[in-house]
């Protein structure tokens, strides 16, 4: 707070003319500010045990001022601990069952907020008032050298990005499609994927007019009329870089490129020829800066985009190192995604850990597996999130593993990543995903979560 010349702190309440207190709704009160607190544990714990409950909530003495000295009721946390700011986090950590109140300015990757949804949350907001006499408070806050922030929080400056995995509207999909509609596969997960200011699809195959769905096979494409799917889920982002883009040549292909032009959808990692392609998608949103780059490390050579013919963009890693260097110096967070070696084993192959971490250690701030068909494992690299692949979103495959994935979400805000939230997915049929029940998802975080607080791989 900056007061104008000639503006006295005193010590004492009564000898002040004006006093900047915590809401107390008395007459004659001017709100002045709002500082907008959350609910948070480390990361990923909560994402391991969505309903954890709350034996210890930590907190620094002044925040447990803020809030007149009691735990928030509806925090219903049964102990309440002090401690310094420096050691909030490894206190939290440390307690398997505890949670810390945070002012929203504090929030970054290494902590997971209870409910996105709820912020900004009004019982966890404190507002600050001015009260005294009112020719002081006026000649006050229309004195130019005299400021204090109004919030800690605008919501307009906060963006939320989702990122998934494998989408292939064909075969045992495209037939279940054909019977029950073309959004059929999106009931019972399409609002989640809507909800997002950005969401990402990796859409591996072209739309072809005379697409015949066939129960097996490895040569793909889609209906025109999937289309609808996509503009259902509110698809943002087109990922291209599948190796199964070129399965019927040029044209169905090309064809595909201008009908998301003409519907709105931008795409990266594939286009026309090698430049387009290979060009990052730059966008800003609430003032974050987002820039989508990807690759195909796997080929097959008849799918990789050349200088002049269509396709996906061969990873060259020394071009993605320095494109990433170049979105930084922009201001864009890079995400960076690879179709890469397909393995169900939870853990990368060598080669797919390599080019991962190159693009983590070039400035990446997410890096992520658009290529498996299982979902893999997640974890960190220096302050790089690195999800090794997450699965299946609209695929027929039916195998154990295979039926499972993820859906990542991604929350930013002042132009920073401060928040991931993965999401367990499971399919019933081959072709609709769902929400995994709280059960379900304990069983697959336990094996692909990072371990909590761990930032280095």
């Amino acid at each position: 707070m900056n007061l104008p010349k000639g503006v006295r702190v005193v010590t004492k309440k009564e000898l002040a003319n004006v006093v900047l207190e915590k809401g107390s709704a008395k007459k004659g009160a001017s709100p002045i500010s709002q500082w907008h607190y959350v609910f948070a544990t480390v990361f990923p714990r909560l994402s391991a045990n969505p309903g954890l409950e709350c034996l210890t909530l930590f907190l620094t003495s002044e925040i447990k001022l803020a809030f007149f000295e009691r735990i928030p009721p509806k925090l219903n946390c049964k102990m309440l601990e002090v401690t310094d700011e420096a050691e909030l986090f490894s206190q939290v950590e440390g307690e398997a069952a505890s949670f810390a109140l945070l002012p929203f300015e504090a929030v970054n990757p290494k902590w997971q907020i209870k409910d996105w949804q709820a912020l900004p949350d009004s019982d966890l907001t404190i507002q600050f008032e001015l009260i005294g006499h009112s020719d002081a408070i006026q000649a006050l806050v229309t004195d130019k050298d005299f400021y204090i922030p109004s919030t800690n929080f605008y919501p307009k400056n906060l963006t939320s990005v989702i990122v998934t995995g494998t989408t292939a509207l064909t075969r045992g999909t495209g037939k279940l499609m054909d019977e029950k509609g073309s959004i059929y596969p999106v009931e019972k997960i399409g609002s989640l994927l809507s909800s997002a200011d950005i969401t990402h699809i990796s859409n591996e195959i072209s739309f072809k007019d005379d697409c015949a769905m066939k129960s097996s096979g490895m040569k793909f494409c889609s209906r025109p009329e999937y289309l609808d799917l996509l503009n259902a889920i509110g698809t943002d982002v087109i990922e291209l870089t599948g190796n199964h883009v070129m399965d019927f040549g040029a044209s169905p292909f090309l064809k595909t490129l201008d009908t998301y032009q003409e519907e709105g959808l931008k795409y990266y990692g594939g286009g026309k020829n090698l430049a387009e392609a290979g060009e990052p998608l730059k966008l800003e949103i609430n003032g974050n800066k987002i820039a989508f780059l990807g690759c195909n490390a796997v080929g097959p050579d008849y799918d990789l985009a050349t200088e002049n013919t269509p396709g996906s963009n061969p990873c060259e890693m020394k071009k993605i190192e320095s494109q990433i260097y170049k979105l930084i110096t922009e201001g864009y967070n890079p995400i960076v995604t690879f179709q890469h070696m397909e393995t169900c084993q939870s853990e990368p192959l060598p080669p797919q850990r390599g080019d991962f971490q190159r693009a983590a250690q070039a400035g990446a701030v997410i890096v992520s597996g658009s290529q498996a068909h299982c979902p893999q494992s997640m974890a960190f690299f220096g302050d790089t999130f690195i999800h090794y692949g997450l699965g299946n979103l609209f695929f027929d495959q039916m195998d154990k593993i295979q039926r499972t994935g993820f859906i990542d979400r991604y929350f930013f805000y002042n132009n920073h990543l401060i928040a991931i939230q993965p999401i367990g997915i499971i399919r019933e049929d081959e072709a609709q995903p769902r929400p995994m029940t709280e059960e379900e998802s304990k069983i697959i975080m336990q094996k692909y979560l990072p371990r909590a607080g761990d930032h280095q791989e």
